[in-house]
């Protein structure tokens, strides 16, 4: 059905458009559809507006769609584009001329002289003299963009050398707070000079109360035994000269005797983990404390002329490794002519072991506190014992050593060990005969190997520097025992040196821990490790020459003094070793 004629039709207008390409034809049709080739119709046009740009500019628009294809003087590109050619009446159209728009937008009212009239008229300069209405194609931000800048992030460039204030400078300085100071102009002065006198006396009580703290955390032990004025003292040693003592070795050592029954190692102890943990019982038995001068084989060895200097392992570890020693200690000497006999005194507690002797965090010297030193050494030396005792198996077939297993320790109450009475001739003349103390068998490829028994425990891992063996034995037991060596050198050199002195094979270590924090009681194993001797001992620096040369030069003190007892005394506060001459009459001091 035709539409009929009083209905509105809709006229399709004729669209130009470019076959060969984008963009604007050659030329425009007109609204009739004639067209012109030669230009010379008013319909058609071959002007294209020209927006002059700039590489650095920002583009507004890409092109304009909204130009009419009229080009009359006053028309509608008149009336959009003004004046921007130039040419008379198409400056007067008024939609850009006079228009709100261009009024609001483009400096034409009081808007446009506030915001963008001086960018529009500065338009030409910067985009090289397209007049005045260049901006038309130019990007501006709107009014939701307007708190959006760029920033730019590049550091500023700083001097490679800074000038440094001239003394001049300073005595300004100077001088103006000089100045500010005697001024007593203004209400606040008196009120701010309070102030800094108040603040003086806060900072003054600070390092006061800091100061004290510091003193109340300084640990100072006595003495180790009570100083005679009578006593005399005969040479002092600076411990850390004693670690460059040395004489050149190799040192053959000689097994002059040998006795006693050695049990093996009970392997269960060597499967011990954190989580199956081995409970430590209170010991039974004890280990030989029989001192050297009381010891029937040395006193036979004496009267055969075996050597000149007589000793044990434990106290000859405690007179070489003195310099890394730090709590106080002493020894006695016997000079009797032909021989000298060192030995610990008689119902002292030396034979004790110590805690975090030399740990940065000192222990305090407290009897009512269950982590003091002394409560601590009897811990230690418990534990030892008991881990000594439980480890060997007794159901085992022991080892016995010596002619015939004679054995002159062999009473009830000790714990079965072997012992090896040893001698080294450092010189022509001066021999040192040590017994030797031997723990337990160890089973290796077939081998059976004489092991030194000694055991490391952990008392309060909340304290600072303590360790947990729990969370750290498995992980990382290097650092665990890098830690103990630090916190307990005198204690760990004196053992590898007992080792070295007996001429076994294996260290056995065991690491022990508290049931609780608070139960120095109860105990269990945690974990064991075997090292060599000679390996373990240059973990931690001990040589044989060292100790050997140490020796040697307090032999070389004591042998031209005259016949009577001396004692060895550690400070307490200082790292000074004395040697003091004991007068007969001062027998009291002894027991």
């Amino acid at each position: 059905m035709a539409p009929s004629s009083s209905q509105p039709r809709f006229l399709v207008p004729v669209v130009s458009s470019l076959e060969d390409g984008w963009g604007p034809p050659t030329f425009l049709g007109s609204s009739n559809g004639a067209s012109s080739k030669d230009g010379e119709s008013s319909e058609s046009t071959y002007v294209v507006p020209y927006a002059p740009f700039s590489r650095s500019d920002k583009l507004g628009r890409a092109s304009d769609w909204m130009m009419g294809s009229s080009t009359g003087g006053g028309g509608d590109r008149g009336d959009r584009y003004g004046d921007r050619d130039g040419g008379g009446d198409r400056g007067g159209g008024n939609r850009f001329g006079n228009s709100r728009f261009n009024q609001d937008k483009f400096g034409g009212g009081q808007r446009g002289n506030d915001k963008y009239g001086s960018r529009g008229a500065n338009a030409s300069d910067s985009q090289g003299g397209g007049g005045q209405h260049a901006p038309l194609f130019s990007y501006f931000a709107g009014d939701e963009e307007e708190s959006f800048q760029l920033v730019e992030n590049k550091p500023a460039v700083r001097p490679k050398f800074g000038g440094r204030q001239r003394y001049q400078q300073h005595r300004v300085q100077r001088k103006e707070v000089e100045v500010a100071k005697g001024r007593d102009q203004g209400a606040g002065i008196e009120r701010e000079r309070a102030r800094q006198a108040q603040k003086l006396r806060k900072n003054q009580q600070w390092h006061s109360f800091t100061y004290r703290q510091a003193e109340n955390a300084r640990v100072t032990l006595a003495c180790s035994i009570d100083i005679r004025p009578e006593w005399v003292v005969v040479e002092q040693y600076t411990l850390p000269q004693l670690n460059k003592l040395a004489i050149k070795g190799p040192f053959t050592p000689e097994t002059l005797y040998e006795c006693g029954r050695v049990m093996p190692f009970n392997k269960r102890f060597d499967r011990v983990t954190p989580k199956i943990t081995v409970d430590l019982h209170p010991a039974k038995s004890a280990p030989l404390l029989t001192g050297a001068d009381a010891d029937p084989v040395l006193t036979r060895l004496t009267s055969e002329k075996k050597g000149f200097v007589y000793t044990t392992d434990a106290v000859l570890a405690t007179l070489v490794c003195a310099s890394r020693s730090s709590y106080s200690w002493d020894l006695i000497v016997h000079h009797r002519g032909d021989h000298i006999i060192i030995d610990r005194r008689d119902g002292v507690g030396n034979e004790r072991l110590t805690v975090n002797e030399t740990a940065q965090e000192p222990i305090p010297d407290d009897r009512d506190n269950m982590n003091g030193v002394q409560q601590l050494s009897a811990e230690a030396t418990g534990i030892e014992r008991s881990f000594m005792e439980q480890c060997l198996d007794m159901s085992g077939t022991p080892t016995v050593i010596g002619k015939d297993g004679d054995n002159p320790h062999e009473t009830s109450g000790l714990l079965p060990q072997g012992y090896r009475y040893r001698r080294w001739k450092i010189d022509d003349s001066t021999s040192v005969v040590v017994r030797c103390s031997l723990d337990a068998t160890v089973q290796s490829r077939g081998q059976e190997l004489m092991s030194t028994v000694r055991v490391l425990n952990e008392f309060d891992s909340r304290l600072q520097g303590g360790l947990d063996y729990r969370k750290m034995i498995e992980n990382q037991r290097g650092a665990v025992l890098a830690t103990e060596i630090k916190n307990n050198a005198f204690k760990i050199a004196r053992w590898a040196c007992c080792a070295l002195l007996a001429g076994t094979e294996q260290i056995k270590l065991g690491f022990a821990a508290r049931t609780h924090p608070k139960d120095p009681r109860n105990h269990v194993l945690v974990a064991t490790q075997g090292y060599k001797p000679k390996d373990f001992a240059a973990q931690i620096n001990l040589k044989e020459e060292n100790f050997l040369g140490v020796l040697k030069t307090f032999v070389d003190v004591l042998r031209p003094l005259k016949e009577g007892k001396y004692l060895f005394v550690k400070d307490p506060a200082k790292p000074v070793l004395r040697l003091y001459a004991v007068p007969a009459e001062s027998e009291v001091a002894f027991s």
